[in-house]
Parts: C-alpha cells; sequence; structure tokens
C-alpha cells in the first residue's frame, strides 16, 4: 500500500519521476556522509528514494541478524570484486546475487541499481566498460 492511497497506475507514474529526481539530487548534492558501503547506507537510500510514497517495514524486523550478515558480507565482497578485481564475469554473478536479495517491498531494483553506481563511483569503476577509468 501506498501513502498516497492512489491506484498501482499513478503511483507507479508518481514513483518514476520521483525517483529520477532524487536520483540527479544525489549525483549532484546530497551524501548519507558514510564511511562505509553496507546494509544501513543501502536502507538509507532506499529511504530517500521512495519514504515519500510507501510505509516501508523496519529491516531490523524483517530479516534476523544472519541474514543481516549474510547481506552486508556479499554488499562487502561485492566492493571487494569493484575495488581490486579484473574479473568482470565475477563481479556479474556478484551484482546479479545482490539484486536477487528482496531486501525491500518497493523500489528494490532501483536502490540496488543506484547503491551500486554509488560504489563504482567511489572506486572510479566504469561498470559498463569494466575498467577503472581517471577522475
Amino acid at each position: 500500500m501506498n501513502k498516497l492511497g492512489v491506484s498501482q497506475d499513478e503511483i507507479e507514474l508518481i514513483e518514476n519521476s520521483l525517483y529520477e529526481y532524487k536520483k540527479n539530487l544525489l549525483s549532484e548534492k546530497i551524501t548519507f556522509n558514510e564511511t562505509e558501503f553496507n546494509l544501513e547506507y543501502l536502507i538509507k537510500l532506499h529511504k530517500f528514494l521512495f519514504d515519500d510514497l510507501y510505509y516501508n517495514v523496519n529491516i531490523s524486523s524483517r530479516f534476523n541478524a544472519e541474514d543481516i550478515n549474510y547481506i552486508n558480507n556479499k554488499i562487502k565482497e561485492l566492493v571487494f570484486l569493484i575495488r581490486y578485481e579484473i574479473d568482470k564475469e565475477l563481479l556479474e554473478n556478484y551484482i546479479e546475487d545482490i539484486k536477487n536479495i528482496q531486501i525491500f517491498d518497493n523500489g528494490n531494483k532501483r536502490t540496488i541499481d543506484l547503491f551500486i553506481e554509488h560504489i563504482c563511483k567511489q572506486f572510479n569503476y566504469d561498470l559498463k566498460l569494466g575498467k577503472y577509468y581517471r577522475s
């Protein structure tokens, strides 16, 4: 259920516009002042992107400690691969693994995609080309 009480078609239009607007804000002006990429960062990103539209369940009530550790470990491994690895195929497999974790009810894929973009940007890695660039 969405906070606006509008139909699915209407919420999708609003969601797409709001997502693009907030994504642009993130690229230009807003940071979360996080020092580490982890589940907490991912949750803050999702909250920023979609909290205006959806009631979101507290992640700590959705996952147990083991699940949270699993997600954080997957994120650490992903960061390592982006930062150091040259095997683009292995990196792509990790990205797919993380995308298949249903962390959020709404906006899961877009949040994870943007999260991965933030990691790549941090380490000057072009995911599409599979190589590092100088900034």
